[in-house]
């Protein structure tokens, strides 16, 4: 499939901006999935009773991780968007991570942090230290109990780096 959404390359040319498609908007217990083979979004699944996403979630185009899925990003902005949204973001962090699988592999599934470059509530926002410690708590909160929950997997946060490690990491996962 040749889905535009394949072809963008993760960082913008022009801005160095962090590109990034939405699959779910915060608030909601679905959770969608881009189907590259189709080039469609599909309903992944839907989070326990009284689980929502607490910020709009997505992936970085042209990039892979180790569980064969392009890198999650979580997006910090005001209003949500819509699934299949393209946001230009500055990359803010990354909460490092290992998932251990149904199989019992465990793999490296790292959260990218990002905010919405044009949103003036995160204008000051260059790093994951200048948010809230308890904001990253939560998200990192969410992470753990989510895969928990469902009973599938289990997510093990590491540590939690800055932009610069981030986009190492991105870079080294980069696809094409």
């Amino acid at each position: 499939m040749n889905s535009p959404f394949l072809q963008l390359p993760a960082f913008d040319k022009e801005t160095g901006k962090l590109n990034t498609i939405i699959e779910t908007s915060k608030g909601v217990r679905n959770k969608y999935k881009f189907m590259p083979d189709i080039g469609l979004f599909a309903l992944d699944k839907s989070l326990a009773t009284g689980m929502v996403f607490p910020h709009d979630f997505g992936f970085i185009p042209s990039t892979k991780g180790e569980d064969g899925d392009p890198l999650d990003v979580l997006v910090l902005m005001e209003e949500s968007t819509f699934c299949g949204c393209i946001v230009r973001t500055r990359l803010i962090g990354v909460i490092e991570a290992k998932q251990k699988e149904l199989s019992g592999k465990i793999v490296r599934n790292d959260r990218f942090i990002a905010v919405f470059d044009k949103q003036p509530t995160y204008a000051d926002v260059e790093e994951l230290t200048d948010l809230n410690a308890r904001v990253v708590d939560e998200i990192e909160h969410f992470f753990i109990s989510y895969t928990e929950m469902e009973g599938s997997k289990k997510f093990m946060p590491l540590k939690r780096s800055g932009s610069r490690a981030a986009q190492r990491l991105i870079k080294s996962q980069m696809s094409g």
